[in-house]
């Protein structure tokens, strides 16, 4: 009896072994299948619309948003805007960067079109993105509905992402604008 359990204990083993190979090549598939998606509906929110769900797919929350202009702030490299020096501090909160020679901070935030915002930032990337995108299809009510944001607040921010999308044509003497990400640094002063 013995022998004979032995011999089940180790065909359960590899049947256990086998099964635990199967989940993590089932993860492995899903999670590349998730990141496809998720290029995928990028790559269309460049250039067309995209539903507020499959948006929301994308920047699910503040997180999201703080890390998407992270990495487009400072992916490629940093220099202070104070004295152009390329070397920050490491231990400085999360989404920010400190100048390790004269101490300036700055948040991921910082000169660009979310700066200084009252309400949730995956909330006002989806109103820029609507402004561009979806420019008169979708009133201020539906705005403040879909995003549970007052009408003066859709209104206003809406305002500065037209602003900002203007001073963008100007300045690169471009007619359009090929993405809302082109506006996200663009300088608008204190409007």
């Amino acid at each position: 009896k013995n022998a004979e359990l032995e011999e089940v204990n180790v065909k359960l083993e590899a049947m256990t072994d086998r099964a635990n190979q199967m989940s993590l090549k089932l993860d492995v598939d899903n999670w590349n299948l998730k990141k496809k998606i998720k290029e995928s509906i990028e790559e269309r929110m460049k250039g067309v619309e995209v539903s507020y769900e499959e948006f929301s797919n994308i920047f699910p929350n503040e997180s999201a948003c703080f890390i998407y202009l992270f990495k487009i702030k400072w992916e490629d490299s940093y220099t202070c805007r104070v004295c152009k020096n390329t070397e920050y501090d490491e231990n400085i909160t999360i989404f920010a960067r400190k100048c390790a020679r004269c101490g300036y901070f700055e948040s991921a935030t910082s000169h660009t079109l979310f700066h200084g915002i009252k309400f949730p930032i995956h909330k006002a990337f989806y109103i820029s993105y609507m402004a561009l995108h979806k420019k008169n299809k979708v009133t201020l009510n539906q705005m403040s509905q879909l995003l549970d944001l007052r009408k003066a607040t859709c209104c206003n921010f809406r305002k500065k992402v037209l602003f900002a999308t203007e001073s963008y044509k100007k300045e690169s003497s471009s007619e359009t604008v090929k993405s809302w990400e082109d506006i996200i640094f663009v300088d608008i002063g204190k409007k």
